[in-house]
């Protein structure tokens, strides 16, 4: 899976650098809050990402990471509907698969319908356009056997959401796999971790460090514009 999907008619383009007309909030995990960076919220993904076009410093995003939080526990958070701006074209950006996934003890089916009920829950709650962002690769268990069962769930989430994120009420899907150094892991060993990852862009084996954080970025901003929305 490459890049940005779309799929569907044509809508119109965001205004993503012009605080007139855009909000814009950024949903998600420890990864998002900035575990691996220390909490420095200059640091942060979402802080990273402001600063690049097609938004350019023109707003900052207001980061909405908890750590350890799955998707059940961040569609109660009960956080986001402050947030929205009557009048403005509200983006959300939505990042959660890791704790959701982790232990293999959730299927990516089933965490995948939660994210369904996620978004219908927001969208119920305002007409947030909501962007999906695909989990990157982690270890969170003792061994080999659990890190490559864990991240085959993870390859198996990320095509649910890059097949189906129209079809329940996303406007956006972006791969942050593609093009990075561990879309080219041969495997979810440790071994794969630490020759592609681990060190250059993660603090541990799950976390973005200062390198990863503006990887994420990277890979991020140059398929805002595609994004059309309704």
């Amino acid at each position: 899976m490459i890049g940005l999907i779309l799929g569907g008619a044509a809508g119109r383009q965001i205004a993503w650098g012009d605080t007139s007309k855009t909000n814009i909030v950024f949903v998600g995990n420890s990864i998002v809050v900035g575990d691996g960076v220390g909490y420095n919220t200059a640091l942060t993904w979402p802080t990273r990402l402001a600063l690049q076009a097609p938004i350019n410093g023109a707003m900052a995003i207001p980061n909405l990471g908890h750590d350890g939080w799955d998707i059940p526990t961040l569609d109660g958070a009960g956080d986001t509907s402050a947030r929205f701006v009557e009048g403005k074209t509200n983006i959300m950006f939505f990042y959660e698969g890791t704790n959701s996934l982790k232990g293999g003890t959730r299927s990516p089916a089933t965490t995948f319908s939660q994210l369904t009920t996620y978004i219908a829950n927001r969208r119920a709650e305002h007409d947030w356009k909501i962007i999906l962002i695909s989990t990157i690769p982690f270890i969170e268990g003792a061994t080999d056997a659990v890190s490559i069962t864990q991240n085959n769930n993870v390859d198996a989430f990320n095509a649910l959401m890059a097949a189906q994120y129209r079809a329940i009420g996303a406007v956006g899907y972006i791969d942050v796999r593609a093009g990075a150094p561990w879309g080219a892991m041969p495997d979810y060993t440790r071994a794969s971790f630490e020759a592609y990852c681990t060190s250059l862009f993660l603090a541990d084996f799950t976390h973005p460090n200062v390198a990863g954080t503006q990887l994420l970025a990277d890979l991020a901003a140059p398929k805002l514009s595609a994004i059309r929305v309704r």
